[in-house]
């Protein structure tokens, strides 16, 4: 992955994805208590980590990006609680073992390859408690046709809006292309007035639910749901976001048992 995509956000991060309570409390739902301990990975600039914190979890952060970690602190997370790492090292963070970790944000289509993705499933299964859980989000666009593209909702803040189209290049590729538009402010503004541009690319593997599920139970995962959200309903057929939730549950406590 290329952290200088995530270099020109840092600034604008926040504006940009804010904080969803639907989100906070699927988390909280699973694992995110008072008390419990929680890793965020691919945490950005800290704000579900701060989030977490003012709730009093005992929660964590790590980002590949250093600019993203350094947003984080300055936006008020403690230095201890967020530090720059490579999602694929999760199960050596200091503080395992942890209640839930979760990777949200489609960070995990940022690895260069499914073995990565074996990996880093691995390594946060080891980096669980018995009876812990795994929370991941990501863009499921499988059926994307070669060559084919999507536009997808801008978003946007306080003088700040990003543009965002998914672009398939290949059986396991999409191209993830953007347009941040940052409004000039009264000390820069130059004579046009114009606003400043950037135009930025990052390669995403292709990924699908189906897939996701059957690395989460060769690492073990007991149980394994999928959802079309943190709404927690069905995925649907118009809709590529995917949140699967895998259980380290003991068998007793196994509530749907991954497929043979």
């Amino acid at each position: 992955m290329s952290t200088e995509f995530y270099t020109a956000l840092a600034e604008h991060y926040d504006a940009l994805f804010r904080i969803e309570k639907t989100t906070l409390r699927f988390l909280t739902d699973h694992g995110a208590v008072h008390g419990a301990r929680v890793l965020d990975v691919a945490c950005g600039s800290g704000a579900y980590t701060r989030a977490l914190v003012d709730r009093g979890v005992d929660a964590f952060g790590t980002d590949l990006s250093d600019a993203m970690i350094d947003r984080a602190r300055s936006c008020g997370l403690a230095a201890d609680r967020c530090e720059v790492a490579d999602m694929l090292d999760a199960r050596d963070h200091h503080a395992a073992p942890f209640d839930l970790v979760f990777c949200i944000g489609n960070s995990i289509a940022h690895l260069s390859s499914y073995d990565d993705v074996s990996r880093f499933v691995a390594s946060a299964a080891d980096a669980l408690c018995a009876g812990g859980t795994l929370v991941l989000q990501f863009v499921d666009v499988s059926d994307l046709p070669v060559d084919g593209e999507r536009r997808l909702p801008a978003l946007q803040g306080p003088g700040v809006e990003f543009e965002r189209t998914y672009r398939r290049v290949g059986a396991d590729a999409i191209h993830f292309d953007a347009r941040l538009i940052v409004e000039s402010n009264r000390s820069n503004r130059p004579a046009s007035g114009a606003p400043r541009t950037a135009d930025l690319s990052q390669r995403l593997l292709l990924l699908s639910a189906d897939r996701i599920e059957r690395m989460l139970c060769a690492c073990g995962f007991g149980s394994v749901l999928v959802y079309g959200g943190f709404g927690a309903a069905p995925p649907r057929p118009d809709s590529w976001v995917r949140v699967v939730v895998a259980s380290r549950a003991r068998p007793e406590t196994v509530e749907e048992p991954c497929p043979d």
